[in-house]
């Protein structure tokens, strides 16, 4: 069905990128799309279903260097629209820009500011797990008062979405005693759900079998994507695919377990490409695949509570006076809620005053910046390290660390090329072969409600 598809899609490339028009819309719901400048202006004709599938880590190189083992990435974006670099939201990671995806709004407007919450800092644990913490209208949201249906898969920040059929990001248990499938197993949505896809579509679910580093978990997502798309056709369904993102942060952006990882993520898609075509919705169905953030290789530590600590700065507590970063891997971002209004003034002339040597390992993230991406507010500025570093909280640490094994991390402010993420649009009326040089995450919300008439 792709191959077949992808030279009716070429012939109409040629004949200026008139629109493929679905059997189920009639030619009046669709416009010849005009070519767009970035992604905000990318449109799709009409459809009836959108799988919106988020490979976490993905970097545009997977689709754009036909060296990675990505054929069903390669084929989309040559049959669709794919973009060279979109901007994640800021902090780049996991929660903050899974929920810019599908509101189409800023940290500031949505409300989650990190993949943790400030007010409880520490574990992963105290993360923003819930649906509850958004502020603006989601995409399933929309799609159900629209009178469609929605279905997700490991979607971050949906425990208690009204989401038809929720496999939610759970969150980690406070019980030494219960597993993170135990609480998976409490959070679906109907409660009967991982049962019915159990015995339908992964067999029996384990610790082992559906942990985070597992590229079987891969696969089971991609037979339970499979699944629901055959029997219950949401209208949007969410898929989230995770071990490109770990394999990252083990082993830095090149390594052979990256490229497996790469692998296992683009089986899934194609499993869900068959998926449709078994459905009999592939010529009604809009696919977009992005990703969260990309990747910047690390060696090197930053500690910039231990620069605080030394000058005299340091808040013990982000309530207290002083102040103090939390840090997410490549930016650290300063709190104050000190009664001293000079305080961040003060905390400018330390970073301007560190050696050289550190100086030259990061850039300063003013106010203005911060608001101009719609930051969290009550962030005072921000830091972004340099490829090859990083940051951490620990006070005590070297104020930089000697090279280290190399590893890979994001956070950082999208600076470097290295963090963008990427984009693939495909499906009626998008015109095939499109090369788009930029977008945001921010576009892919609307992409989705223009291409489902919302």
């Amino acid at each position: 069905m792709i191959m077949r598809r992808a030279i009716r899609l070429s012939i109409l490339l040629l004949v200026v990128c008139l629109p493929w028009i679905p059997t189920s819309v009639s030619a009046q719901d669709v416009e010849a799309p005009s070519i767009p400048a970035t992604l905000a202006d990318l449109q799709s004709g009409r459809v009836d279903h959108v799988v919106l599938i988020s490979i976490d880590g993905l970097r545009p190189d997977f689709y754009l260097d036909a060296t990675w083992p990505a054929p069903t990435l390669q084929e989309l974006a040559r049959q669709g629209a794919h973009a060279v670099a979109v901007r994640p939201a800021f902090p780049s990671v996991t929660f903050v820009s899974h929920t810019t995806m599908v509101t189409g709004a800023p940290p500031a407007d949505h409300g989650i500011f990190q993949n943790r919450t400030r007010e409880q800092p520490g574990p992963v644990a105290r993360s923003y797990w819930h649906a509850d913490s958004i502020r603006v209208p989601t995409l399933w949201e929309r799609v159900r008062e629209a009178g469609g249906t929605t279905a997700s898969l490991w979607w971050p920040v949906t425990v208690g979405a009204e989401i038809d059929w929720n496999l939610p990001v759970p969150p980690q248990p406070d019980d030494p005693g219960a597993t993170r499938l135990d609480m998976l197993r409490a959070a679906v949505h109907p409660a009967d759900l991982l049962d019915e896809l159990e015995r339908n579509a992964t067999g029996r679910l384990t610790p082992e079998n559906f942990a985070n580093g597992s590229r079987g978990k891969e696969a089971r997502i991609g037979a339970m994507a499979a699944y629901l798309i055959e029997t219950h056709r949401p209208t949007l369904t969410l898929v989230h695919i995770v071990t490109t993102d770990e394999y990252q942060h083990e082993h830095g952006r090149e390594h052979p377990q990256v490229r497996r990882a790469v692998a296992s993520a683009d089986r899934v898609v194609g499993r869900i490409v068959e998926a449709l075509e078994a459905a009999g919705i592939e010529d009604r169905t809009a696919i977009v695949v992005t990703g969260d953030h990309g990747f910047i290789d690390v060696e090197r530590l930053l500690a910039p509570n231990a620069w605080l600590r030394e000058a005299g700065l340091l808040a013990e507590k982000t309530s207290s006076d002083g102040a103090r970063f939390l840090t997410t891997g490549g930016s650290a971002l300063l709190y104050s809620d000190s009664s001293d209004e000079g305080i961040v003034a003060r905390v400018e002339q330390l970073l301007a005053s560190l050696p050289v040597g550190i100086r030259d390992a990061f850039q300063v993230v003013t106010p203005e910046r911060l608001a101009a991406v719609g930051a969290e507010a009550d962030v005072r500025l921000a830091l972004s390290a340099r490829p090859g570093y990083r940051f951490t909280e620990d006070a005590n640490a070297e104020p930089v660390s000697e090279p280290g094994e190399r590893s890979g991390r994001h956070g950082h402010f999208p600076f470097e090329h290295e963090i963008h993420t990427g984009f693939i649009g495909y499906g009626p009326g998008v015109p095939a072969g499109l090369r788009i040089e930029e977008g945001s995450l921010e576009d892919i919300a609307p992409f989705i409600l223009q291409a489902l008439g919302i």
